[in-house]
């Protein structure tokens, strides 16, 4: 083993002894010889070994300046702007003369985007400079001054170094990019060719050239322009994402995709104008939520990036996400408020969001500085349309068709304004020579009238020949079904049908007119399949989904008929009578937080369009004890429907709940003035009269009710609901059953449960609920209400368990926290406190949870605290004689002995008939103070 590693070492060493030897051969090369042997490499384009040799040379010779200068020519043709100026820096420092530096030095500062700091490098050329470089170096002052935003003092500057040397490469390139800047297209082009005669391999003209082509709508030039310029330019630059954007025209996604990459791969991913590009690729392929993605990050980079900025509201505004869309919109308004790219970006987006107020105040306003602006005036077309205000449609799209007589699209507008407003035309022509292309959309919206106008046979003739012309298109097919449709030729439209799904499979009409042709026949399993291919592929399509929804629903499968729906909303936030349909079914079922969901933080004009959304929100709100939101949602609804019985009689109840009798009655009478026959408005008055503790009155009007509605389950659930409240619990549980055998109802489960417990049918009581919440268990009412029937009989941990049930579902629902720290108090005080102070933080005005708090709080010692707490408490509910009650222990426990025998009085003046009232005059005589003046 010794022998082994002797002769090891002996091997090595003689290696070493041998490199030794080979070096000392060869001896060793000095700066001077490195930097020729650098500029060798160089001059064959090796930059890479050029850099070691320089390298080697900087060394041993860190202040040599012709090293130095070449290692700052390698770097900026490698595209290492920073390490350039660095170099040439130094060099200047030990020697190089600024004359002969200065090119290149501003050269790497332009690289590197600093527009100020090459503008004072050249304010002051060195005397010494040679006047072709000169003329160069006032070339690039000109650049950077158009780059800076300036162009007009470049213009001057840029004549000068021409006149200096005519063939100043930087300074024709200046000039064609002062043209682009102010589309000067024709101007442009004469610049470049000077420019590429003088320098054919000059990479700067070659990306004006391809930005040019760009500009003028030539991608494929711009392309080849790009390559070029890429060929030329040794080191990877943005004229690659811009040959990307080329191809994006072109449609060459794959592509353009590799150019990103190769930018992303060279040093350039985080570079905002390559996330821009990046965003574009996909946004031209649909892919929006990953294009959202690629723009938000150039808008992270580069805020002030517009262009970015309007792409990425349209991709928001695509993927439905109309908030943020809004919110960039708005922001490039005002930037650029007579943009009318933006305005028409704006109108949509709030024209999409059913804010129709806001988009006509911004189109009038940009109309009232420019009359005469066709995309104003499209867009307020299409708003006076979608606003029902259908001749003023037709008026603004007149006015575009006499602005522009030879546009196609104005002369479509005009006629699409007049098929909606049900107005009879021909079809309009045009003398533009290009105008062929847009014969097909008039031929189809001159069908599409005679349709309209029951014209059917003359529609038919004329969509058979648009299909004939046109085989490709799936709308001729459309209009072919529809009129066989209509004249009950069922198999004819079934043909068409079919043909329009093989050109286009999952097409919406034809895919849900051949659904209902299926159910019409019986065929519910294949109208189903239909129906449910077309959301696969389109979820957003609300029409199919309410028919889905049905069948399923018909079928006895009301989970799967929810899930229909709960999918359509989530896909498209448009999607209003599915959301309405669905909060609805939610309120049904108990499911209230989910209700308050969908119906939440919709915009005005989605609510007022359908006010069912108001409806269910401000009933969910009621259920879950907050009135006073349910009261805003109630008077919005009367706002939008003032002649709504339902609304009014909604509104009514709130108003009664928050103790404003006066204005609930008048709004109860309103309701029954509204509709006699609206029944709940007639049983609201009912319990208005009871309320009011007129029963002669109020019976008289019950009395009516069984001849005028019959045994309808609100008039059981009114006679059950009146016999409860004047003791006859036996014939309200009769009425509350017999309503429920007639349709399940939680409020009628709830009475029918006290009815039972109050004839002390205790566990039957308790069983209602219970077998209630089996098929709702989320149903909040109905859980509270069998927590405080558990509470009432005293079994307290029976009424902690359902408490801890509801603030699973429901953690923030204050009644629940309040009542199950109550019932602590004696168990584990720490958690009644957690749970107490939970609930002021969430209510902290409340009275009773500022009554339990206090309590608690009493319990814990905190004197002070507590009387703090009830004070407030006391103040806040004047008419709670259990809290002033509580007031009074408070007071005795700080011995504020006079103050509490005055509340205890006025418990007894206030309430004399009260369980609190006998309690004070106990505790008076207690402590032996007058109980009577």
């Amino acid at each position: 083993m010794t022998m082994h590693k002797t002769l090891r070492r002996l091997r090595l060493a003689s290696v070493a002894a041998a490199i030794q030897l080979a070096l000392a051969g060869c001896g060793p090369s000095s700066p001077e010889e490195f930097v020729a042997k650098a500029q060798a490499e160089f001059d064959k384009g090796n930059l890479q070994a050029a850099s070691v040799e320089v390298t080697n040379a900087l060394s041993s010779k860190p202040n040599m300046v012709e090293a130095r200068w070449l290692m700052a020519q390698i770097a900026l043709k490698s595209g290492d702007a920073a390490r350039a100026e660095k170099d040439i820096r130094v060099a200047i420092q030990y020697g190089l003369p600024r004359a002969t530096a200065q090119l290149s030095l501003v050269r790497a500062i332009l690289l590197q985007g600093a527009m100020d700091r090459a503008l004072a490098e050249t304010s002051i050329p060195p005397n010494d400079m040679a006047p072709k470089d000169r003329a160069l170096l006032l070339g690039l002052r000109g650049q950077a001054l158009i780059l800076n935003g300036n162009p007009e003092p470049a213009q001057p500057v840029l004549a000068r170094a021409l006149e200096i040397d005519p063939k100043a490469t930087t300074a024709l390139v200046g000039m064609a990019i002062l043209h682009l800047g102010k589309r000067d297209y024709d101007q442009v082009r004469p610049w470049i060719d000077r420019a590429l005669a003088v320098d054919p391999a000059s990479a700067e003209a070659w990306g004006a050239l391809g930005e040019l082509e760009l500009a003028t709508g030539k991608p494929e030039q711009a392309e080849i322009a790009y390559t070029n310029a890429l060929k030329y330019r040794s080191h990877p630059s943005l004229d690659r994402a811009r040959r990307a954007l080329a191809r994006v025209e072109l449609k060459k996604f794959a592509e353009a995709q590799a150019d990103i990459d190769a930018l992303r791969q060279s040093g350039f991913k985080a570079s905002p104008y390559v996330s821009y590009v990046q965003g574009l690729i996909l946004f031209h392929q649909a892919r929006y939520a990953e294009a959202a993605n690629a723009f938000e990050a150039c808008y992270a980079a580069d805020p002030a990036f517009l262009a970015n900025r309007m792409y990425l509201a349209t991709t928001r505004f695509q993927l439905g996400q109309t908030e943020q869309a809004l919110e960039h919109a708005k922001s490039l308004h005002a930037r650029l408020p007579r943009s009318s790219g933006v305005r028409e970006l704006l109108g949509s987006i709030q024209i999409g969001r059913s804010e129709y107020a806001s988009a006509r105040r911004m189109l009038e306003s940009a109309l009232h500085n420019a009359p005469s602006d066709p995309t104003t005036l499209r867009m307020l077309a299409t708003l006076s349309m979608l606003e029902g205000d259908k001749d003023k449609g037709v008026e603004y799209a007149r006015k575009i068709a006499a602005l522009t007589p030879d546009s196609p699209d104005a002369q479509q507008m005009l006629m699409v304004a007049k098929l909606v407003a049900g107005q009879d035309f021909d079809v309009i022509k045009t003398t533009r020579p290009d105008a062929a292309t847009d014969d097909y959309s008039r031929a189809l919206l001159a069908a599409l009238n005679d349709f309209r106008k029951g014209r059917i046979r003359a529609a038919l003739e004329q969509a058979n020949r648009i299909h004939e012309q046109h085989p490709d298109k799936v709308d001729p097919l459309n209009l072919v079904a529809a009129c066989h449709l209509s004249g009950g030729e069922w198999d004819l439209a079934r043909a068409a049908l079919v043909k329009t799904l093989a050109l286009q499979p999952n097409e919406p009409s034809a895919a849900r007119n051949l659904a209902q042709l299926e159910l019409n026949e019986g065929k519910t399993a294949r109208a189903k399949e239909l129906l449910e291919g077309l959301l696969k592929a389109r979820p957003e399509q609300e029409e199919a989904a309410l028919m889905l929804a049905t069948i399923v629903g018909q079928g006895g499968d009301a989970k799967k008929a929810l899930d229909v729906l709960e999918g359509v909303v989530k896909s498209n936030p448009d999607a209003l009578v599915a959301a309405e349909r669905l909060a609805a079914a939610h309120l049904n079922a108990g499911n209230l937080a989910r209700v308050i969901e969908i119906t939440g933080n919709r915009p005005e004009a989605q609510l007022h369009s359908r006010p069912g959304l108001l409806e269910s929100r401000g009933k969910a709100q009621m259920l879950t004890g907050n009135v006073a939101a349910a009261r805003a949602s109630f008077e919005q609804w009367v706002r939008v429907e003032p002649d709504s019985a339902t609304a009014r009689f909604l509104l009514g109840d709130t108003l009664a709940r928050s103790g404003e009798t006066a204005q609930a009655r008048q709004e109860l009478q309103r309701a029954v003035q509204l509709d006699r026959l609206y029944l709940p408005a007639r049983v609201g008055e009912i319990k208005m009269l009871v309320r009011a503790g007129d029963l002669d009155k109020a019976r008289q009007k019950l009395d009516k009710l069984r001849p005028e509605f019959g045994e309808q389950i609100e008039v059981l659930g009114i006679e059950g609901w009146f016999a409860l409240g004047t003791g006859n619990p036996a014939k309200a549980e009769e009425s509350f059953a017999a309503a429920l055998r007639k349709r399940p109802d939680a409020e009628m489960t709830i009475l029918l449960a006290r009815s039972l417990l109050l004839q002390t049918k205790t566990e039957a009581g308790l069983a209602v609920l219970e077998g209630w919440l089996k098929e709702h268990p989320q149903d909040l009412g109905v859980l509270m209400e069998l927590a405080g029937s558990h509470l009432a009989l005293s079994r307290d941990a029976d009424a902690i368990a359902v408490y801890a049930r509801i603030l699973e579902t429901y953690p923030s629902y204050v009644p629940a926290l309040n009542n199950i720290a109550w019932l602590h108090r004696d168990k584990d005080r720490a958690k009644a406190m957690e749970y107490a102070q939970r609930a002021q933080n969430l209510a902290p005005t409340d009275p009773d949870v500022l009554d339990t708090l206090a309590m608690l709080t009493l319990k814990g010692g905190d004197r002070l605290r507590a009387y703090n707490l009830i004070r407030e408490a006391s103040q806040r509910a004047p008419e709670r004689p259990e809290i002033q009650m509580h007031l009074a222990t408070v007071l005795l426990e700080r011995e504020q002995r006079a103050e509490a025998h005055q509340v205890l009085r006025t418990v007894m003046e206030k309430f004399p008939k009260s369980a609190e009232a006998r309690q004070a005059r106990e505790l008076l005589e207690q402590s032996g103070a007058r109980t009577s003046k």
